[in-house]
This record gives structure tokens, sequence and C-alpha cells, in this order.
């Protein structure tokens, strides 16, 4: 699965234009995928107390660390965009920019 350039029905970009847009994406991506990690250990644990398959839970912890951050990235990005949007909702102006912007362009004004 890949994320597309722009939004078919908006138009809106999907990096908003600025430079390094989705290491905020990374990082929930970071978040949710050891967030699994901590909540299938510990339905794995509380299953099987007292007598914990240690072995077989760093085998699952392997396996998960190894899939979900690829499996959850573009889930990542797209809530990632959503909580940006609430933050800092678009504008006309800034819709306008993306419709007619080209892939790899970036916006001269800044937010910060």
């Amino acid at each position: 699965m890949k994320l597309k350039l722009k939004c078919g029905a908006c138009g809106m970009r999907t990096e908003r234009g600025e430079e390094d847009y989705f290491l905020g994406g990374m990082m929930l991506n970071i978040v949710l995928a050891e967030g699994i990690l901590v909540v299938a250990a510990g339905i794995l644990v509380a299953a099987t107390w007292p007598d914990v398959p240690w072995i077989l839970m760093l085998g699952i912890g392997l396996v998960l660390m190894t899939i979900a951050p690829f499996a959850f990235y573009p889930l990542s990005l797209c809530l990632w965009m959503v909580c940006d949007l609430v933050v800092r909702p678009l504008t006309a102006q800034e819709l306008e920019w993306h419709r007619n912007s080209a892939e790899g362009q970036f916006r001269n004004q800044r937010d910060r």
C-alpha cells in the first residue's frame, strides 16, 4: 500500500507542503508498534500466569516488532495528518496552494 500524493476528492497534498512533515507520523508509528507489543505481552502474561512461556513471548515480540512498524506505517501517517488538521485546520489559501503545487515543491511560508 502506498500513500497517494494528493487527496482525490479535495486535492490536498498528503505532506502539507512542509519538509519533514511525516516525522511525527514516524514517531506515532513507533508508539503504535510498541503499544501493540505491550498489549500482546500483557495479554499473554495474564492468560498464562504463573507459568509464563518467556521464550514464546520473546519470539512473538520479535515477530511483532519486525512486522508491526511496516503494517501500521500508512495508518500512522494518516493519523498524524488527522491530528495535524485538528490542530491546524486547512485554510482556503492553503488548499489552493495544494491543488496547484507540484510534487516535491514546498511552501515558502512557515507556520512556526
